[in-house]
């Protein structure tokens, strides 16, 4: 069944101030701009508005019926109309699903809706890509959340469900525990060095504990083909938790040579805790020659970003105010609403918007907005969060509380794949939660060189008869 959308916004001639609006150039912005943008961001909806109807002009039983019925309503708030806040208030008292437009201009909204969301748009060719990408995102909201109230009236006559409440209750009990359940210890070094403002200094240089001496590999490592000796967190402070390097022993080397396949580093996904204490769950990290990314997803060890934030700070933001979370992003506080436990936010890249939010601050609601996103062909993955703790409606300052936020830089992601070359290391195998790089070409530990392995990871050998070598990080 085709699903409908009525629009609703002035039809007549309309008069602002001293400026006259022709009902013709009403018609142009419907048919050119709002109809457009709606059905490229929706292209199966069946788009009518008011004078699409018989009986032009009159609130008909038929228009009534679609304020009523349609799936979707657009309700274009530029103009102070009356018939078009008529209709809105008929639609916000019958049914979800009505997303509010207005065109960028100084004309003021009444005060009764002027803390509702809208989205607001340019009549340029610029503007209806804009408004499309926005509705578009608002219809796809409305898909995944039917039964979410978009007004105060439903959301207050909906208070009176006690049954309904309890399910909810029930459910969001029932997912902190089995978050909770999950939950794995999490390495405190880990955790700091992934933060940005623990990443090595450039030039910094760590040195393995152990130096590896003997007359040649075959005496420092063995004949068996199955012993190895293995670098990893515990001898050497490049390395932070997971990952090992290890050279075999055997057919795998000879003399001062480490044969292809001889060296294999491995490394695997961990998941550590958010610093901001109140969230339960954990993300996914994993380290890479001495650094430390975000997995997109705990069986992605081939996807991989930087973090750009992890923090527990508070952060108090007036209504209008910007906070820079780096890497130009932004989280904009736009309006709180008239009740005063409600705040919309924006998420914001360089002045470009991305996504917006109503966040509902009480005792019983957890005020965390989370952020998911498509990319590197995974689905609905977390790309940022926040936590609302607080908010405050007063005559002089509207305030919002933040304490928690967490975003990765998910516009840069490094994929792997099965052959790619680091140094002399290539991949050779990706599993569901760890990653395994070998020697391509052969090594040879000459006297007082430094053999690259890969990203500023090296073998460090004496000017020695003897075979003497350790394992080095550089950060440049």
């Amino acid at each position: 069944m085709v699903k409908t959308c009525f629009v609703i916004m002035p039809i007549g001639n309309q008069k602002i101030g001293d400026e006259m609006i022709s009902a013709e150039s009403l018609r142009s912005k419907y048919d050119d701009l709002i109809k457009e943008a709606i059905l490229r961001a929706k292209p199966d909806l069946d788009v009518t508005r008011a004078d699409d109807v018989d009986i032009p002009g009159v609130i008909t039983n038929d228009i009534l019926k679609r304020l009523m019925t349609s799936d979707y309503v657009v309700a274009d708030i530029t103009f102070p109309n009356p018939n078009v806040f008529y209709e809105l208030g008929l639609r916000h008292a019958c049914k979800i699903g009505t997303i509010l437009i207005k065109e960028k201009s100084d004309v003021p909204l009444p005060f009764d809706i002027a803390h509702s969301r809208y989205i607001e748009y340019d009549n340029t060719g610029t503007g209806l890509k804009k408004l499309s990408q926005r509705l578009k995102k608002q219809f796809e909201w409305f898909e995944n959340n039917k039964n979410i109230p978009d007004n105060q009236f439903i959301e207050l006559a909906n208070q009176n469900n006690i049954s309904n409440f309890k399910e909810i209750h029930k459910s969001v009990s029932k997912q902190k525990t089995l978050s909770f359940l999950k939950k794995n210890k999490t390495n405190n070094s880990l955790a700091e060095r992934v933060r940005s403002t623990n990443k090595p200094a450039v030039g910094a240089v760590y040195e393995g504990d152990i130096t590896y001496t003997g007359a040649d590999l075959h005496n420092i490592i063995g004949l068996d083909d199955g012993k190895f000796i293995e670098i990893n967190a515990t001898n050497f402070a490049g390395f932070i938790s997971q990952e090992k390097l290890k050279i075999y022993g055997g057919s795998f080397v000879d003399n001062r040579y480490i044969k292809r396949d001889g060296l294999i580093y491995e490394t695997q996904i961990q998941q550590i805790d958010f610093k901001y204490g109140a969230w339960e769950d954990t993300y996914n990290v994993m380290e890479l020659f001495g650094d430390v990314y975000v997995s997109l997803k705990d069986n992605t060890p081939n996807k991989l970003t930087n973090l750009i934030i992890d923090s527990d700070d508070k952060y108090t933001l007036r209504i209008g105010s910007t906070l820079e979370l780096g890497g130009g992003y932004e989280l904009t506080a736009k309006q709180i609403d008239v009740v005063g436990n409600k705040v919309w936010m924006e998420f914001s890249k360089d002045g470009e918007f991305i996504e917006d939010k109503v966040i509902l601050v009480d005792e019983k609601t957890d005020g965390t907005w989370i952020h998911n996103v498509n990319i590197a062909d995974e689905s609905n993955v977390e790309v940022f969060r926040v936590n609302v703790t607080n908010v405050f409606q007063g005559q002089i300052d509207s305030l919002v509380v933040v304490e928690g936020i967490w975003l990765i830089d998910y516009e840069n992601i490094i994929e792997l794949e099965i052959g790619d070359k680091f140094d002399v290391l290539i991949v050779d195998r990706i599993a569901d939660s760890s990653m395994i790089m070998v020697n391509e070409d052969p090594i040879l530990l000459r006297k007082n060189s430094i053999q690259e392995i890969a990203e500023g990871m090296k073998l460090k050998v004496a000017d020695s008869d003897n075979l003497e070598f350790k394992v080095i990080r550089e950060y440049a």
